[in-house]
């Protein structure tokens, strides 16, 4: 793999070798084999730093690589210009950004706006159920109450017959005895007086 450095007319060569021998010592062969594969990236990294001295980068010229796009006025127009855009295209999104804090404020806003709402309404559902509780005991006292009237009413009734059949029967002992007093009048009369 071969990259080149930030100094100009340098290049980093790196090599990456994965093998395995399987345990084995590697023969003649064999090296010669990985010493002519490792050649193939210093050749690149040689037609690298030829191009790069072609393309006006000499080794003492500059050590900055963006000299080279500097020196070009069309890579600078579209440089400035893709500035533009990245400068416009974060203006954007900052103004995004801070549209969205205010909706999740606004929305955070509104949760507390509907949680009061979801507690009044469980309190009011709660109120409802104990109202409603408190009409069927209501209706409930009210039904014991006039069975209880009634009970009393029916109650009555049956003293007002007893009471009724009691005077009756006075009335009829009152007669038996007004009937007896005058027989003992009657008797006493007719007993001689001694």
């Amino acid at each position: 793999m071969v990259g080149i450095s930030e100094e100009v007319g340098k290049l980093r060569l790196t090599w990456f070798v994965n093998m395995d021998f399987g345990g084995l010592i590697p023969s003649s062969f064999a090296n010669g084999a990985l010493l002519s594969l490792m050649a193939c990236p210093l050749a690149v990294a040689r037609d690298a730093e030829r191009l790069a001295l072609e393309n006006g980068m000499q080794k003492g010229e500059s050590d900055d690589l963006n000299s080279i796009t500097s020196s070009s006025p069309l890579e600078s127009a579209t440089e400035l210009k893709l500035k533009a855009e990245l400068v416009e295209i974060k203006a954007e999104m900052a103004r995004k950004d801070e549209e969205l804090r205010n909706k999740d404020r606004a929305l955070a806003g509104k949760v507390e706006e509907l949680k009061e709402d979801a507690s009044m309404i469980v309190a009011l559902q709660t109120q409802s159920k104990l109202a409603a509780s408190v009409g069927e005991k209501e209706v409930e006292l009210n039904g014991a109450v006039l069975d209880t009237e009634r009970d009393n009413n029916v109650a009555k009734e049956k003293l007002k017959a007893e009471l009724a059949d009691v005077k009756a029967e006075m009335a009829k002992k009152d007669e038996e005895l007004k009937m007896m007093k005058a027989e003992v009048q009657e008797l006493r009369r007719r007993l001689p007086r001694s």
